[in-house]
């Protein structure tokens, strides 16, 4: 229910809006319309107009010929978008409204068969917790007066809960919301009362109880930290910012077998390196992403986050970054040497780096966004090399043979689309994504929603439509083809769950909340 209510919000609300009298402006998500006991959370939710598949759809929007994208053209980079706002309206209409249709028939099946639980198995009209048995969107309908007695990962509740939480209230601005931020943020708090202030990776959201393995993986301790510091700026309390930037100055003094890169599991007790694997794909990835946008959204302070990110980036240059036998940049993974299979985790790799070089613009600037470019290109190829136009979890980067050969909806390379065109407006973007968007409309739609293969190879259809499908696919595809004023990447900048959060010089003022 959280991925919907919560990361997907702006999306819904503007789908499901009611029509404005002539004057007003435009606003997806007011103090006023949100009610957040009587609306997010209420057992009757609005009314939605079905989307059924046996009714005529629609035709999807069809790309000419000479539009096609060349996989091997030349990248040019035009003037970055962001920091400088244009009134050009750029919206992709038809697109649009495709990519809205798609939301809501995924929304219409969650509701029917899954509300309140985290996960809709379309095929079966049945719902699934993955969490705990009680699930995620369970315990927001009960409310968090009643969380369960159960161990839970810090990371995952951080960033989905209460990124999820703190974006609604960012979208909103209702006060009501506030209350269950500190709740849940002083739940997940004693996961860092930790010997050497390092965070417990299990913690008991009921009695604060919490644990360790004696092996972390790099992501679950850097990626916490713009959640946390939002929490302190809403409260003025400084106890949350300081304790989770504090894991990134202990990270920063730590010696590891590449400089500038981390690997992929550390030892939480010695904050010593397990293992000698570095990697920009899963169980690393959003640690690089935090470095950059915790700088972001304070302001460009301090420059340690952008200094350690800087470095990373450079080393990854060096040991991470491959090119296959037709010319095709990729990111790999290093231990010893590069190989070369490529995670569709690591995709989101070439829109952080854009945004990277847009937000901090030094003489390789052209270097930077054509990596950027190069490395979406090379994840795009993943999905247009396929028979069904649907990327498995990862691929063998010189002939993009599956190696997972499972797809699950995930949103990377989607996300780095989406940054690609907002910083160039290069009409090849929104080709790309709505291949994408074509493919999986095509392939995935059941009558009830959205599932994924569990081998694409042999056709074979799992019984899932994930969490982040809306909250982070859809969503990035639905912005890809939205004007550059819905969330504009000079005031907002979105967390790994892609909960949007406005820079800290752009927010209002929360006296109110620093009083209570």
């Amino acid at each position: 229910m959280l991925l919907f209510l919560f990361a997907g919000v702006i999306i819904i609300q503007q789908i499901f809006s009611v029509s404005k009298s002539d004057g007003e402006d435009d606003v997806f998500i007011s103090k006023d319309s949100l009610d957040f006991e009587d609306k997010l959370i209420d057992k009757k939710p609005q009314q939605v107009p079905p989307v059924s598949v046996n009714k005529e759809e629609p035709p999807l929007p069809k790309l000419k010929e000479e539009d096609k994208p060349l996989l091997k053209e030349n990248t040019k980079i035009k003037e970055p978008i962001i920091n400088k706002p244009k009134k050009i309206q750029n919206e992709d209409t038809e697109s649009l409204k495709f990519i809205k249709g798609m939301i809501e028939h995924a929304w219409n099946g969650y509701k029917k068969y899954a509300y309140g639980d985290d996960e809709l198995r379309p095929l079966s009209k049945s719902s699934r917790n993955w969490i705990t048995k009680n699930g995620i969107g369970a315990t927001l309908i009960d409310s968090l007066d009643t969380l369960w007695d159960d161990f839970v990962s810090t990371f995952e509740t951080t960033i989905r809960i209460l990124g999820g939480l703190l974006s609604a209230y960012d979208l909103s601005g209702d006060e009501r919301i506030l209350p269950k931020i500190v709740d849940i943020a002083d739940r997940l708090f004693p996961a860092f009362n930790s010997p050497n202030g390092i965070p417990y990776s299990r913690i008991n959201l009921k009695t604060g109880e919490h644990f360790s393995q004696t092996t972390v993986a790099l992501a679950e301790l850097g990626t916490l930290q713009m959640e946390f510091a939002y929490v302190s700026d809403l409260t003025g309390n400084l106890k949350y910012r300081e304790k989770a930037l504090a894991v990134y100055q202990k990270l920063s003094e730590m010696q590891t077998g590449i400089l500038g890169l981390f690997p992929l599991h550390i030892n939480p007790l010695s904050i010593k390196q397990s293992d000698n694997e570095y990697s920009f794909g899963g169980e690393a990835d959003s640690f690089y992403e935090y470095l950059l946008k915790m700088w972001i959204m304070d302001d460009k302070e301090p420059q340690l986050f952008r200094e350690m990110y800087d470095k990373a980036i450079k080393a990854a240059e060096e040991k991470l970054v491959g090119t296959n036998i037709n010319g095709y940049r990729y990111l790999g993974k290093f231990r010893s040497t590069l190989n070369t299979e490529l995670e569709h985790l690591s995709c989101f790799a070439g829109g952080m780096i854009a945004l990277g070089a847009v937000t901090k613009r030094e003489d390789d600037f052209s270097d930077k966004m054509k990596l950027a470019a190069d490395l979406t290109e090379t994840c795009y190829k993943m999905y247009e090399s396929q028979e069904l136009g649907l990327s498995p979890e990862s691929v063998d980067a010189n002939y993009f043979n599956p190696k997972g050969q499972y797809y699950i909806q995930r949103p990377e390379v989607i996300e780095s689309i989406f940054y690609m065109w907002r910083f160039t407006h290069e009409q090849k973007y929104r080709d790309w994504g709505l291949e994408i968007a074509r493919s999986i409309e095509k392939h995935c739609k059941v009558l009830n929603g959205y599932v994924g293969y569990e081998n694409i190879l042999s056709k074979t259809k799992n019984n899932q439509q994930e969490s982040f499908f809306v909250a982070e696919t859809l969503k990035y595809l639905y912005l890809l083809f939205s004007d550059d004023s819905l969330l504009p990447l000079d005031k907002y900048v979105f967390n790994t769950e892609a909960h949007p959060f406005t820079i800290k010089s752009f927010r209002k003022s929360n006296d109110n909340m620093k009083k209570q």
